[in-house]
């Protein structure tokens, strides 16, 4: 079974809060006379200071993708999200997470960088660029090696509005795993809103500071 990872321990960094509670246990196994002495904070002194450094340890970001995330993860970063299983996605269920299993895409990451969704994405994003009837016979442009045989001579347009399993690779079992999401064709699956969402994430996640820092 696939667990959701736990945020908190997503990074090598410890915060203030963490380095004080790591410290208050250490105290509670020193001698009495140790820990009364009188300029030692209180417990509850201890903590206040210890959340106030905290805060103050990041910037008061304002950037989040509630409207992608289930609630649970709202509050991880961009690093701990894209080794996620894909149910962080809001919205995915169990339908979409069976599709997707069957071809053991389990990650965000997985999601993200999976071939049959980068393959549909590069049709959608070039069939703006195909003039009908106009190849050139002496072009040697091809997609054969992402394309069932019968497929591999058809225009642009005619490819996107193929089942998903013209992909050489996926079969009919896909095709119907992926109509239960409304996803029946290749253009559909390359404008998938969950596997363009976990590709936004993995972009963005090269360019997240773990430190906060700016640079």
């Amino acid at each position: 079974f696939w667990l959701k990872a736990s945020c908190q321990g997503s990074t090598p960094h410890h915060s203030p809060l963490l380095l004080g509670l790591l410290r208050l246990s250490a105290m509670a196994g020193e001698p009495d006379a140790k820990r009364a002495r009188v300029e030692d904070p209180t417990v509850e002194e201890t903590m206040k200071i210890l959340k106030e450094q905290d805060k103050a340890a990041k910037p008061a970001y304002a950037i989040n993708l509630n409207n992608f995330l289930d609630k649970d993860s709202e509050t991880c970063s961009l690093h701990a999200l894209v080794n996620h299983h894909v149910s962080v996605l809001q919205g995915l269920a169990k339908l979409g997470t069976d599709a997707l299993s069957h071809r053991k895409v389990n990650t965000v990451r997985d999601l993200a960088n999976w071939k049959f969704f980068k393959i549909a994405r590069g049709l959608v994003a070039c069939e703006l660029a195909e003039e009908s009837g106009k190849r050139d016979t002496a072009a040697d442009m091809n997609i054969n090696k992402a394309l069932d045989k019968e497929w591999e001579t058809k225009t642009l347009a005619e490819i996107l509005d193929a089942p998903v399993s013209a992909l050489q690779g996926l079969t009919p079992k896909d095709d119907e795993h992926f109509a239960k999401l409304q996803v029946k064709s290749i253009r559909d699956l390359g404008n998938w809103k969950y596997a363009r969402w976990a590709e936004a994430i993995c972009d963005l996640a090269e360019f997240e500071s773990i430190e906060h820092h700016s640079t």
